[in-house]
């Protein structure tokens, strides 16, 4: 092969390099604006959406407002949490009744509450 030759192949493989570079480029700037835009959505949805309430276990003051976990006293987070526990455990308590009697299978006796 002559000189002129690889000059002419070098001159392609840059070329068709660079255009596949391009054309990555390109494609990932289209990918982000449309993450841009999907990221404007949701925060109007958010900012249009109404201020979720406090789960169970956030103490309320006497104002009505919900205060974190952080700033309230101990005590009432331990005692919030306990009755948090207390209300899912009877949950819990009371599907496995029911799941076992609509399955006609022996009850627990620990979940019997005459007993």
């Amino acid at each position: 092969m002559s000189w002129w030759m690889w000059l002419v192949l070098w001159i392609a493989l840059v070329a068709v390099s660079a255009l596949f570079l391009l054309a990555v480029g390109f494609r990932m700037f289209r990918k982000a604006m449309a993450t841009l835009d999907e990221f404007g959505e949701a925060s109007s949805l958010l900012d249009a959406a109404p201020p979720a309430h406090a789960s169970g276990a956030a103490v309320v003051e006497a104002s009505g407002s919900p205060v974190p976990a952080v700033f309230a006293q101990p005590a009432q987070v331990r005692q919030a949490n306990h009755e948090a526990r207390l209300l899912r455990q009877g949950r819990r308590r009371e599907r496995r009744i029911r799941r076992r009697a609509e399955n006609r299978r022996p009850q627990l006796l620990r979940d019997l509450p005459h007993l």
